[in-house]
């Protein structure tokens, strides 16, 4: 009895460690939707290898779970050290200080990989990490669910969790999907509990539902749909353009998205507007509600253009290469007319063109575009702005936005007189050296946090300039919104020819000015990668004295005017004395990644996330390793027991409490008042024991008789045969509790409980403790 037990759960034990091992490695593949190249697959395959290694082995060597899996945890954390900070480890394997913080701070940069990157990508080190992670923390789940707590049906919730990631960032696992659950299937037909089958169901009904699911409960990726289209009655579902242009920003190479050929006088003017950000709910600026309508070649006039500005038509032959994927066609503002192929939709209220076929529409299709440069002076929009009904919802401010953003904005425009003035203060504000630092590493967001961390710590993207500037507007009385497209470019070799890359991408505030309308205006300062600068009339000569970061003294320089319409772009021939100032922007080299230098600049959510998840890991553990240490304890005792005297009956007590806290933590009623005999037919009945079962329980129940009724002779035979029996029935009922009754019997056993009151209520023996007190001198 005791060989074929040992070797039936020591089998049952190998294949399911190897199932989960295969169903884990497979699961991941369903990452390729997003990441490409093969270096990050083959670092979590060694990482899920090991650690199933290690649960295979423990569980040989009799191991408990709770042991096994810190035995993973631990080797995944030292496999991370190993793959990620080699050089930091002392005698190549311990981890030191600096170790742990360059894991940290790998940590931090893979959480906003994650959250901002586009896909697919060839990973950078912060995502492979990100992966590899993923990868150890899918294998210890897997691995202990259906290997060490004996549920394969609930290890498929780990396995669903990573097919949800593809759907999320908008891209198709497809077939990817079929592998690991086929995987799954064979986890589920190695279990005989009829419950099994019916999770497995629910499972892999669950991963289908939900990811069909995910594209209309997300917000952080879809959070601006709502296009409508009153023709067909639905809705056109875009990806956030604040996400999309992050992800090109931060991509590691660079990579060219459209080419143009223009006629254009300014041609480094030619941004390219993807779509209008023009609802500000002070969580983030996004693209309000609206309805689109058939495209249609002729273009909408654009609004609060007065024919007596100066104007000059433009064309521009635009080529989209096949990298570029977008909801929106990108086109220089104002258009007037659009030669496209293909079925497009337009938001007559922003000129926005959405796409009708999806992101891919785009890709690799050539359109010609005629637009305006807009040639105005500083007299043609004097004056101030006549309040609409159309020009209301772009003044629209929520009302706990803190006071300080206002005050902040009124001392900037001190003495500037109408939005042109005040459009331009907060330009030159913004982009005066010393007083911000562009810092790609700086988390995302345009929300009311983001806008007061900005102000404070006075270091941001594009999209923190661009918001910041246009909230601050609208708090001064002037209609603003945001814009998310590309800058100009670079000019190809040819001389005629601009090259737009993914490092292009931007997010610039619109104002309205009298008589022109929306118009750009650029706070984001020029040593950005995409080489950001204000249209030609609208450039100022800085002040010559910026306004200290503390925020205090208003700005002292005007407005000033500058060059006359259709002058040459003074781009680049402004000189700083980078020796006295080497932290302006303008001395700082644009690929170089800027670390915050500020004591309280916000942390990552995951460090303050792992302050509190140890100490809750450590009070959920704690339970398991006391009954763990408590069953050391007893195996031990029967170890040492004889065939007679003291010893055996110490032995066959031991083996009766430990069947009967598992018992207890296992659900099953054990019945106090009854005799060992009659406790064990109940437990048979109740646990559904096998003929094997049912004769190793009678084995123990006759020990624990003849060691407390018969002679000392007659007490036990052999403790391995003993420990056996025990075994064979705890395995049994394991099989038949479930698994909800499993995992509490690992974490929460009510049998501490049970023996923690007993101690509380047993009596107090008073003649124990007078006997270990001081004895009064006689007299």
């Amino acid at each position: 009895m005791t060989t074929a037990t040992t070797r039936t759960e020591a089998a049952q034990a190998l294949r399911r460690g190897v199932l989960a091992w295969l169903a884990a490695a497979l699961a991941m593949t369903v990452l390729y939707a997003e990441l490409r190249g093969v270096d990050w697959y083959v670092r979590c395959a060694g990482v899920m290898t090991l650690i199933s290694a290690i649960g295979i082995g423990a569980r040989a060597a009799r191991l408990n779970s709770v042991t096994v899996l810190a035995l993973q945890v631990v080797a995944g954390f030292e496999y991370l050290l190993l793959m990620f900070t080699p050089k930091h480890l002392a005698a190549g394997v311990l981890p030191t200080r600096s170790a742990l913080r360059q894991l940290g701070d790998l940590l931090r940069d893979s959480e906003k990989e994650v959250f901002n990157f586009i896909p697919p990508v060839h990973p950078n080190n912060a995502l492979t990490f990100a992966a590899v992670a993923a990868a150890a923390i899918v294998a210890v789940q897997v691995d202990f669910l259906a290997a060490g707590v004996g549920s394969p049906g609930l290890a498929g919730l780990p396995l669903l969790m990573l097919e949800i990631f593809p759907v999320v960032y908008g891209q198709e696992s497809g077939k990817l999907f079929l592998a690991p659950a086929l995987a799954f299937l064979l986890l589920l037909a190695d279990n005989r509990d009829r419950l099994v089958p019916r999770i497995g169901a629910v499972v892999l009904s669950i991963s289908m539902v939900v990811p069909a699911l995910i594209p209309q409960i997300s917000g952080v990726y879809e959070s601006h749909k709502g296009i409508g289209m009153p023709e067909k009655a639905k809705t056109i579902t875009t990806l956030d353009p604040l996400v999309s242009m992050r992800g090109d920003l931060i991509q590691p190479a660079d990579t060219d998205l459209i080419t143009v050929r223009t006629d254009s006088a300014h041609p480094g003017d030619l941004y390219l507007r993807a779509v209008t950000l023009d609802t500000f709910d002070g969580v983030q600026w996004k693209a309000g509600k609206r309805t689109v309508s058939t495209f249609t070649p002729q273009l909408p006039a654009p609004p609060g253009l007065s024919p007596a500005v100066a104007t000059s038509p433009v064309d521009s032959q635009m080529n989209a290469l096949s990298n570029l994927q977008s909801d929106y066609l990108p086109l220089p503002y104002p258009a007037t007319d659009l030669t496209v192929n293909g079925q497009w939709r337009l938001d007559p209220l922003t000129q926005n063109i959405v796409s009708h076929d999806g992101r891919k529409q785009i890709s690799g299709l050539p359109y010609t575009v005629q637009s305006l440069d807009v040639n105005a002076s500083p007299s043609d929009v004097a004056g101030t702005v006549m309040p609409s009904s159309y020009l209301t919802p772009y003044l629209q401010i929520p009302a706990n936005l803190p006071a300080s953003v206002k005050q902040e904005a009124q001392q900037v425009t001190a003495g500037a007189a109408g939005p042109y003035g005040i459009g331009v203060a907060l330009q030159s504000w913004f982009t005066t050296p010393g007083n911000f630092t562009y810092d790609l590493r700086t988390p995302p967001g345009t929300g009311q946090p983001a806008i007061s961390d900005f102000l404070q710590f006075r270091r941001g993207f594009c999209e923190q300039f661009a918001a910041t500037m246009a909230v601050m507007a609208r708090l001064l009385g002037v209609p603003a919104r945001v814009d998310v497209g590309f800058t100009a470019g670079r000019l190809a070799d040819d001389g005629l020819t601009r090259i737009i890359s993914a490092h292009d991408a931007h997010a610039w505030p619109e104002l309205w000015l009298p008589n022109v309308g929306w118009t750009r205006f650029e706070p984001t300062p020029g040593n950005a990668a995409s080489n950001p600068h204000a249209p030609n009339w609208l450039i100022t000569k800085q002040p010559q004295n910026p306004k200290p970061l503390t925020g205090s003294a208003p700005a002292t320089s005007q407005p000033e005017s500058g060059p006359a319409p259709g002058a040459a772009q003074p781009l680049g021939t402004n000189q700083y004395n980078c020796a006295a100032a080497p932290d302006a922007p303008q001395c700082q080299s644009p690929n170089t990644p800027q670390t915050p230098d500020h004591p309280n600049h916000p942390h990552s959510v995951a460090f303050l996330t792992l302050i509190w998840l140890v100490p809750l890991l450590i009070l959920l553990a704690g339970p398991a390793v006391i009954r763990e240490f408590q069953r050391r304890r007893r195996w031990a005792l029967i170890a040492a027991g004889r065939s007679s005297g003291t010893q055996s009956a110490v032995a066959a007590e031991a083996a009766w409490r430990e069947l009967r806290d598992t018992t207890v933590d296992l659900g099953y009623s054990w019945p106090v008042a009854r005799t060992p005999r009659q406790t064990a037919a109940q437990l048979a009945t109740d646990g559904r024991l096998t003929p094997l079962g049912d004769l190793a329980l009678v084995h123990v129940s006759g020990t624990i008789e003849r060691a407390r009724y018969a002679r000392p002779a007659n007490a036990i035979t052999r403790p391995d045969q003993l420990r056996a029996a025990v075994n064979r029935v705890q395995y049994e009922l394991r099989e038949h509790a479930g698994w909800p009754r499993r995992i509490r019997a690992t974490f929460l056993p009510p049998s501490l409980w049970v023996s923690l009151r007993t101690v509380i209520e047993r009596p107090v023996d008073t003649r124990r403790l007078r006997a270990l007190l001081p004895r009064r001198a006689s007299n």
